[in-house]
């Protein structure tokens, strides 16, 4: 218990949960409501609590790992990167989605921040899990507030139909998890991911390999490839993605990916990799087979948010591989990069809405919409395709620094095959990107409707963005000191 303190900041963020739940109903009465703006309010309370956050974890930085609760939570300088990265980009979506909010979610925009925090409380936990029972928990908060999330705009059938998709699915997968955990507790007892780490390895002394027990794991894998959306548990991406609001889709995309791909890192390298010799072959062929689903359905899709679901279940494959090296530095450089361009991206297709009498209609939802960004804002338009150029891998954006330092790796290591297939991948996923500045540069319409403008706020972070991804080959020394130093004390403490 002496290490308690370094769980202070998630015991802060549920202060500001308690203190949203209270402050909420009493200033949404109607007689206080006509002369406080509510959201305003809110939203300027969020981000200085945020912003001290950030300090509570930057403040047990450079320390030794701790354990908490009896390894229940793991805190250490890597666990503090992903946390202030997960608040960061949490900071900049609030900013972003706030009018955003205003407009879609009518009477229920003060509910949608409640959630919001208690979303965020459950991402930071499962990157500081150590234990799979109470992962399992975690994971279902998360469930739980995305049910709510993907609902809340009720106006809007295709929000309910993706709610109850995602809800029965999920469900499934979860149960797939709790009997694959009930299966390695009852191998084990203990779901403690270092006391299962250390039973392995005296097994494998004994040579003892049981065939049960690796069900169990299977059953856990499908589960979280199932929440990944890696091929062939994807089927429910497209469907989802193309009904949630685009508000909800930038919540949905990035920081649970970040928690979930972290904590499946952990049960991986220090679990199956241990006791499935075979676990690389195992994963690879998810891998082959996800660039594989990816690259057909983007091919294929003509809707911006299927686009953006097949995006993922191709760009996942990058995260996987870098578990076949055991992470290096540049996982930690790929992943931040990577959360740049694809925040990026979600803050040019979240302003993606026809406008008519100064008034949104509708969301812009077909790639052969696109051919009126040229005309309506030439600036808008050369930002959308930097960032696609990005996300393409075109030299020297930051796109392409992610991707070039991954076939490195893989090339020192001597992982000739994947070297291979990614090059042949990552050529074949040209077309669709090269499809889509097609669309937006070079198809002539005689047709014309205005755009929505892109707000004060959102446009200053997308310039910066924009900068950034220009110019961030000059920031590689930085970058090099930084997660090099980030990567040395990444060594799990048990």
């Amino acid at each position: 218990m002496k290490n308690f303190i370094f769980f202070l900041p998630e015991f802060f963020l549920l202060i500001i949960l308690l203190s949203l739940t209270i402050i909420i109903p009493f200033f949404t009465n109607k007689n206080i409501y006509k002369y406080v703006n509510i959201i305003n309010f809110i939203e300027i309370f969020l981000i200085i609590n945020l912003i001290i956050l950030i300090f509570l974890n930057l403040n047990s930085f450079g320390y030794n790992e701790h354990n908490i609760f009896n390894f229940i939570f793991l805190n250490s300088n890597y666990t503090i990167f992903l946390k202030v990265l997960i608040i960061l980009i949490s900071i900049i979506m609030l900013i972003v989605i706030k009018e955003h909010i205003n407009n879609i979610f009518y009477n229920n925009k003060c509910d949608f921040y409640i959630i919001f925090i208690f979303l965020l409380f459950s991402l930071i936990c499962l990157v500081m899990c150590f234990d799979l029972a109470y992962a399992a928990l975690i994971m279902q908060l998360q469930n739980l507030s995305f049910y709510i999330l993907l609902s809340l705009n009720n106006k809007k059938n295709k929000s309910i139909e993706g709610a109850l998709k995602y809800f029965f699915l999920s469900s499934v997968a979860f149960g797939f998890y709790l009997f694959g955990l009930y299966i390695i507790y009852n191998c084990f007892g203990t779901t403690k991911i270092n006391e299962i780490y250390y039973l392995i390895l005296i097994e494998n002394e004994n040579n003892i390999f049981n065939n049960f027990l690796l069900i169990g794991f299977i059953f856990i894998i499908i589960s979280i490839f199932f929440k990944l959306s890696v091929a062939p548990f994807h089927f429910w991406a497209p469907d989802v993605y193309a009904s949630m609001d685009r508000s909800i889709l930038i919540l949905f995309s990035i920081t649970p990916k970040i928690s979930l791909l972290f904590f499946f890192y952990k049960f991986y390298f220090y679990i199956l990799k241990n006791f499935f010799f075979f676990s690389d072959e195992f994963l690879l062929f998810f891998v082959i087979l996800s660039f594989f689903i990816g690259f057909l359905g983007a091919v294929n899709s003509n809707s911006i948010q299927n686009l953006f679901a097949y995006f993922w279940i191709f760009t996942v494959n990058f995260f996987l591989i870098f578990f076949l090296l055991d992470i290096n530095l540049f996982f930690y450089l790929f992943l931040f990069l990577y959360s740049i361009n694809i925040l990026s991206f979600c803050i040019c297709i979240l302003f993606l809405k026809q406008e008519k009498n100064n008034k949104v209609q509708k969301d812009i939802n077909f790639l052969k919409q696109l051919t009126y960004l040229k005309k309506n804002n030439i600036i808008f338009f050369f930002c959308f395709n930097i960032i696609i150029f990005s996300l393409l891998g075109l030299p020297p954006l930051s796109g392409f620094i992610g991707k070039f330092f991954l076939l490195l790796s893989l090339i020192d290591e001597k992982f000739f095959f994947i070297v291979f297939v990614i090059l042949i991948f990552t050529i074949m996923s040209c077309f669709y990107y090269l499809r889509l500045i097609k669309i937006v540069s070079f198809n002539n319409n005689n047709k014309w409707f205005y755009l929505t403008y892109l707000n004060k706020s959102s446009s200053y972070i997308l310039s910066f963005f924009i900068f950034f991804n220009i110019f961030s080959f000059f920031f590689l020394p930085f970058f090099f000191e930084f997660f090099k130093f980030l990567y040395l004390s990444s060594i799990f403490f048990f």
